[in-house]
């Protein structure tokens, strides 16, 4: 259930060892307010930026689009869940 653009940036985290699917989430939980994601970060501006810039190139996200940006705060929250099962 997971959407397809942050499957790819999970990938593509794990196989360059980045994390960028974290602030991704970190941005939408902030209601895309660059300065309040920075603040959290601790990056600059410009870096910040820049990574923004990647996950788009990466995860081909609109994250214009109120409905993805649900659907990717959703998945965030399912991902959360799945860590948390206990293992039988």
């Amino acid at each position: 259930f997971c959407h397809r653009g942050l499957k790819k940036l999970l990938e593509y985290d794990k196989k360059k060892n980045r994390n960028y699917s974290e602030t991704l989430r970190i941005y939408l939980e902030n209601n895309m307010s660059v300065s309040k994601t920075i603040k959290v970060l601790y990056l600059q501006r410009q870096t910040f930026l820049y990574q923004l810039k990647r996950i788009q190139e990466i995860s081909n996200l609109n994250l214009k689009d109120y409905n993805t940006r649900l659907y990717l705060l959703l998945s965030f929250q399912m991902l959360d869940s799945e860590k948390k099962k206990p293992s039988l």
